[in-house]
Protein backbone atom coordinates (compact mmCIF):
# COMPACT_ATOMS: atom_id res chain seq x y z
CA UNK A 1 0.00 0.00 0.00
CA UNK A 2 2.78 2.45 0.90
CA UNK A 3 4.64 1.59 -2.30
CA UNK A 4 1.46 2.16 -4.30
CA UNK A 5 0.97 5.56 -2.65
CA UNK A 6 4.51 6.56 -3.64
CA UNK A 7 3.90 5.45 -7.21
CA UNK A 8 0.64 7.42 -7.27
CA UNK A 9 2.47 10.57 -6.21
CA UNK A 10 5.22 10.05 -8.79
CA UNK A 11 2.70 9.41 -11.56
CA UNK A 12 0.64 12.51 -10.78
CA UNK A 13 3.75 14.67 -10.66
CA UNK A 14 4.75 13.34 -14.07
CA UNK A 15 1.33 14.32 -15.44
CA UNK A 16 1.87 17.91 -14.38
CA UNK A 17 5.40 17.95 -15.78
CA UNK A 18 4.64 16.36 -19.12
CA UNK A 19 1.10 17.47 -20.01
CA UNK A 20 0.92 19.41 -23.27
CA UNK A 21 4.61 20.29 -23.78
CA UNK A 22 3.67 22.51 -26.74
CA UNK A 23 1.59 24.76 -24.51
CA UNK A 24 4.29 24.85 -21.85
CA UNK A 25 6.89 25.85 -24.45
CA UNK A 26 4.65 28.75 -25.50
CA UNK A 27 4.17 29.72 -21.86
CA UNK A 28 0.43 29.04 -22.01
CA UNK A 29 -1.22 27.84 -18.79
CA UNK A 30 -3.08 24.54 -18.78
CA UNK A 31 -6.65 24.53 -17.54
CA UNK A 32 -7.70 22.13 -14.79
CA UNK A 33 -9.87 20.32 -17.33
CA UNK A 34 -6.89 19.79 -19.64
CA UNK A 35 -4.78 18.43 -16.79
CA UNK A 36 -7.54 16.05 -15.73
CA UNK A 37 -8.02 14.85 -19.31
CA UNK A 38 -4.27 14.25 -19.63
CA UNK A 39 -4.18 12.36 -16.34
CA UNK A 40 -7.15 10.18 -17.26
CA UNK A 41 -5.73 9.29 -20.67
CA UNK A 42 -2.40 8.26 -19.17
CA UNK A 43 -4.00 6.26 -16.36
CA UNK A 44 -6.04 4.31 -18.90
CA UNK A 45 -3.14 3.59 -21.25
CA UNK A 46 0.02 3.45 -19.16
CA UNK A 47 -1.09 1.64 -16.01
CA UNK A 48 -2.97 -1.35 -17.37
CA UNK A 49 -0.28 -3.65 -15.94
CA UNK A 50 -0.94 -2.35 -12.41
CA UNK A 51 -4.73 -2.47 -11.97
CA UNK A 52 -4.70 -1.52 -8.28
CA UNK A 53 -2.65 1.60 -8.88
CA UNK A 54 -4.94 2.33 -11.80
CA UNK A 55 -8.00 1.92 -9.56
CA UNK A 56 -6.59 4.17 -6.83
CA UNK A 57 -5.92 6.90 -9.38
CA UNK A 58 -9.38 6.52 -10.92
CA UNK A 59 -10.77 6.93 -7.41
CA UNK A 60 -8.79 10.13 -6.80
CA UNK A 61 -9.66 11.47 -10.23
CA UNK A 62 -13.36 10.74 -9.65
CA UNK A 63 -13.27 12.85 -6.50
CA UNK A 64 -11.57 15.68 -8.37
CA UNK A 65 -14.03 15.49 -11.26
CA UNK A 66 -16.94 15.60 -8.80
CA UNK A 67 -15.48 18.64 -7.06
CA UNK A 68 -15.31 20.35 -10.45
CA UNK A 69 -18.97 19.55 -11.09
CA UNK A 70 -18.42 16.84 -13.73
CA UNK A 71 -20.55 14.22 -11.99
CA UNK A 72 -21.13 12.03 -15.04
CA UNK A 73 -17.42 11.40 -15.60
CA UNK A 74 -16.81 11.14 -11.86
CA UNK A 75 -19.45 8.42 -11.59
CA UNK A 76 -17.96 6.46 -14.50
CA UNK A 77 -14.49 6.63 -12.95
CA UNK A 78 -15.57 5.47 -9.52
CA UNK A 79 -17.51 2.57 -11.06
CA UNK A 80 -14.32 1.43 -12.80
CA UNK A 81 -12.32 1.82 -9.60
CA UNK A 82 -14.73 -0.23 -7.50
CA UNK A 83 -15.06 -2.94 -10.14
CA UNK A 84 -11.30 -3.34 -10.32
CA UNK A 85 -10.85 -3.37 -6.55
CA UNK A 86 -13.59 -5.97 -6.05
CA UNK A 87 -11.86 -8.18 -8.61
CA UNK A 88 -8.37 -7.75 -7.13
CA UNK A 89 -8.85 -7.43 -3.36
CA UNK A 90 -10.47 -9.18 -0.42
CA UNK A 91 -14.14 -8.21 -0.08
CA UNK A 92 -13.46 -6.38 3.19
CA UNK A 93 -10.35 -4.49 2.11
CA UNK A 94 -10.17 -0.93 3.41
CA UNK A 95 -9.54 0.39 -0.09
CA UNK A 96 -13.02 -0.78 -1.10
CA UNK A 97 -14.47 1.17 1.84
CA UNK A 98 -12.75 4.32 0.59
CA UNK A 99 -14.14 3.85 -2.91
CA UNK A 100 -17.66 3.06 -1.68
CA UNK A 101 -17.64 6.23 0.40
CA UNK A 102 -16.48 8.22 -2.60
CA UNK A 103 -19.15 6.62 -4.76
CA UNK A 104 -21.85 7.43 -2.20
CA UNK A 105 -20.72 11.05 -2.03
CA UNK A 106 -20.94 11.33 -5.82
CA UNK A 107 -24.43 9.80 -5.83
CA UNK A 108 -25.47 12.30 -3.15
CA UNK A 109 -24.32 15.09 -5.45
CA UNK A 110 -26.21 13.49 -8.35
CA UNK A 111 -29.41 13.50 -6.29
CA UNK A 112 -29.53 9.72 -5.89
CA UNK A 113 -29.62 9.35 -2.08
CA UNK A 114 -31.03 5.81 -2.07
CA UNK A 115 -28.07 4.52 -4.06
CA UNK A 116 -25.73 6.65 -1.96
CA UNK A 117 -27.14 5.21 1.27
CA UNK A 118 -26.61 1.66 0.00
CA UNK A 119 -22.94 2.46 -0.70
CA UNK A 120 -22.44 4.04 2.73
CA UNK A 121 -24.19 1.14 4.47
CA UNK A 122 -21.91 -1.35 2.74
CA UNK A 123 -18.86 0.71 3.71
CA UNK A 124 -19.98 0.89 7.36
CA UNK A 125 -20.73 -2.86 7.41
CA UNK A 126 -17.21 -3.65 6.16
CA UNK A 127 -15.70 -1.41 8.83
CA UNK A 128 -17.77 -3.13 11.52
CA UNK A 129 -16.55 -6.54 10.35
CA UNK A 130 -12.99 -5.21 10.48
CA UNK A 131 -13.52 -3.89 14.01
CA UNK A 132 -12.96 -0.33 12.79
CA UNK A 133 -16.33 1.31 13.44
CA UNK A 134 -14.58 4.09 15.36
CA UNK A 135 -11.93 4.77 12.70
CA UNK A 136 -11.28 7.81 10.55
CA UNK A 137 -12.70 5.94 7.56
CA UNK A 138 -15.90 5.43 9.58
CA UNK A 139 -16.03 9.14 10.38
CA UNK A 140 -16.00 9.98 6.66
CA UNK A 141 -18.57 7.32 5.71
CA UNK A 142 -20.98 8.10 8.56
CA UNK A 143 -20.71 11.84 7.91
CA UNK A 144 -21.72 11.39 4.28
CA UNK A 145 -24.40 8.85 5.25
CA UNK A 146 -26.21 11.55 7.24
CA UNK A 147 -26.62 13.60 4.07
CA UNK A 148 -28.23 10.67 2.25
CA UNK A 149 -30.68 10.12 5.13
CA UNK A 150 -31.63 13.80 5.12
CA UNK A 151 -32.15 13.79 1.36
CA UNK A 152 -34.45 10.78 1.77
CA UNK A 153 -36.44 12.56 4.49
CA UNK A 154 -35.52 9.96 7.10
CA UNK A 155 -35.17 12.68 9.70
CA UNK A 156 -35.34 10.61 12.90
CA UNK A 157 -32.59 8.30 11.67
CA UNK A 158 -30.59 11.31 10.55
CA UNK A 159 -30.89 12.92 13.98
CA UNK A 160 -29.33 9.85 15.61
CA UNK A 161 -26.68 9.52 12.90
CA UNK A 162 -25.71 13.20 13.30
CA UNK A 163 -24.66 12.55 16.90
CA UNK A 164 -22.51 9.57 15.91
CA UNK A 165 -20.97 11.43 12.98
CA UNK A 166 -20.28 14.50 15.09
CA UNK A 167 -18.37 12.49 17.70
CA UNK A 168 -16.32 10.66 15.07
CA UNK A 169 -15.50 13.77 13.06
CA UNK A 170 -14.44 15.71 16.16
CA UNK A 171 -12.22 12.79 17.12
CA UNK A 172 -10.47 12.42 13.79
CA UNK A 173 -10.92 15.72 11.93
CA UNK A 174 -11.36 18.61 14.37
CA UNK A 175 -11.24 21.99 12.68
CA UNK A 176 -11.78 20.42 9.26
CA UNK A 177 -14.40 21.12 6.58
CA UNK A 178 -16.09 17.87 7.65
CA UNK A 179 -16.49 19.22 11.19
CA UNK A 180 -18.06 22.41 9.86
CA UNK A 181 -20.38 20.45 7.58
CA UNK A 182 -21.64 18.55 10.62
CA UNK A 183 -23.15 21.84 11.73
CA UNK A 184 -25.01 22.00 8.42
CA UNK A 185 -26.44 18.53 9.03
CA UNK A 186 -27.47 19.48 12.57
CA UNK A 187 -29.09 22.63 11.19
CA UNK A 188 -31.13 20.66 8.67
CA UNK A 189 -32.35 18.32 11.41
CA UNK A 190 -33.32 21.30 13.60
CA UNK A 191 -35.10 23.01 10.70
CA UNK A 192 -37.16 19.94 9.92
CA UNK A 193 -38.18 19.77 13.58
CA UNK A 194 -39.38 23.37 13.45
CA UNK A 195 -36.50 24.66 15.59
CA UNK A 196 -35.74 27.57 13.29
CA UNK A 197 -33.55 29.75 15.55
CA UNK A 198 -31.45 26.69 16.40
CA UNK A 199 -31.16 25.82 12.71
CA UNK A 200 -30.08 29.39 11.91
CA UNK A 201 -27.37 29.25 14.58
CA UNK A 202 -26.00 25.97 13.18
CA UNK A 203 -25.92 27.31 9.61
CA UNK A 204 -24.33 30.61 10.62
CA UNK A 205 -21.61 28.84 12.60
CA UNK A 206 -20.99 26.51 9.67
CA UNK A 207 -20.42 29.52 7.38
CA UNK A 208 -17.95 31.08 9.81
CA UNK A 209 -16.05 27.82 10.32
CA UNK A 210 -15.90 26.97 6.62
CA UNK A 211 -14.71 30.46 5.70
CA UNK A 212 -11.93 30.10 8.26
CA UNK A 213 -10.85 26.67 7.00
CA UNK A 214 -11.31 26.80 3.21
CA UNK A 215 -11.87 30.50 2.45
CA UNK A 216 -14.99 32.58 1.74
CA UNK A 217 -15.25 31.63 -1.95
CA UNK A 218 -14.86 27.86 -1.62
CA UNK A 219 -17.67 25.80 -3.12
CA UNK A 220 -18.53 24.26 0.26
CA UNK A 221 -19.46 27.66 1.71
CA UNK A 222 -22.46 27.86 -0.62
CA UNK A 223 -24.08 24.92 1.20
CA UNK A 224 -24.86 26.57 4.57
CA UNK A 225 -25.47 29.87 2.75
CA UNK A 226 -28.11 28.17 0.63
CA UNK A 227 -29.78 26.68 3.69
CA UNK A 228 -29.80 30.09 5.37
CA UNK A 229 -31.47 31.54 2.29
CA UNK A 230 -34.21 28.91 2.37
CA UNK A 231 -34.64 29.32 6.12
CA UNK A 232 -35.16 33.09 5.89
CA UNK A 233 -37.36 32.80 2.82
CA UNK A 234 -39.64 29.98 3.95
CA UNK A 235 -39.65 30.05 7.75
CA UNK A 236 -38.36 33.35 9.15
CA UNK A 237 -40.40 35.62 6.90
CA UNK A 238 -37.50 37.66 5.58
CA UNK A 239 -37.03 37.12 1.82
CA UNK A 240 -34.85 40.24 1.58
CA UNK A 241 -32.35 38.58 3.91
CA UNK A 242 -32.65 35.41 1.84
CA UNK A 243 -31.67 37.41 -1.25
CA UNK A 244 -28.33 38.32 0.31
CA UNK A 245 -27.50 34.67 0.95
CA UNK A 246 -28.60 33.49 -2.49
CA UNK A 247 -26.54 36.26 -4.11
CA UNK A 248 -23.42 34.86 -2.45
CA UNK A 249 -24.39 31.33 -3.53
CA UNK A 250 -24.69 32.47 -7.14
CA UNK A 251 -21.37 34.33 -7.00
CA UNK A 252 -19.51 31.35 -5.53
CA UNK A 253 -21.10 28.91 -7.97
CA UNK A 254 -20.22 31.06 -10.98
CA UNK A 255 -16.66 31.28 -9.73
CA UNK A 256 -16.28 27.55 -9.11
CA UNK A 257 -18.38 25.83 -11.80
CA UNK A 258 -18.68 26.04 -15.59
CA UNK A 259 -21.41 28.14 -17.16
CA UNK A 260 -24.76 26.36 -17.12
CA UNK A 261 -23.85 23.97 -14.28
CA UNK A 262 -26.82 22.68 -12.32
CA UNK A 263 -25.74 24.35 -9.08
CA UNK A 264 -25.60 27.76 -10.82
CA UNK A 265 -29.06 27.29 -12.31
CA UNK A 266 -30.46 26.22 -8.94
CA UNK A 267 -29.16 29.23 -7.03
CA UNK A 268 -30.12 31.65 -9.81
CA UNK A 269 -33.65 30.25 -9.57
CA UNK A 270 -33.62 30.57 -5.77
CA UNK A 271 -32.38 34.15 -6.07
CA UNK A 272 -35.04 35.18 -8.59
CA UNK A 273 -37.79 33.66 -6.45
CA UNK A 274 -36.56 35.35 -3.25
CA UNK A 275 -36.27 38.70 -5.03
CA UNK A 276 -39.85 38.40 -6.27
CA UNK A 277 -41.09 37.60 -2.76
CA UNK A 278 -39.10 40.47 -1.31
CA UNK A 279 -40.53 42.90 -3.87
CA UNK A 280 -44.05 41.71 -3.12
CA UNK A 281 -43.47 42.04 0.61
CA UNK A 282 -42.05 45.56 0.18
CA UNK A 283 -44.95 46.58 -2.04
CA UNK A 284 -47.50 45.27 0.43
CA UNK A 285 -45.82 47.13 3.28
CA UNK A 286 -45.77 50.37 1.22
CA UNK A 287 -49.46 50.03 0.40
CA UNK A 288 -50.24 50.05 4.08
Amino acid sequence: RAERATRMKDFLLSVFREASPQQRMRGEPLSIEELLDAAEARIDTELAADPLLQADLWDDLAETRASAGDLERASALIEKAIGTKRAQLDADDLSIVESLTNQGAIWNLEGQPARALAAFDEAVAILERRGESGSEAAAIAVNNRVQALLMLGRNDEAAVAVETAHALVLRWRPGSPDAAMQRVNAGIVAQRRGLYPEARDHFERAVVELEAVVGPDHALVRVPLGWLGLLYEDHLGDPARAVSYFERCVAISRLRYPKGAATIVKFETDLARARAKSATQTGTASAR
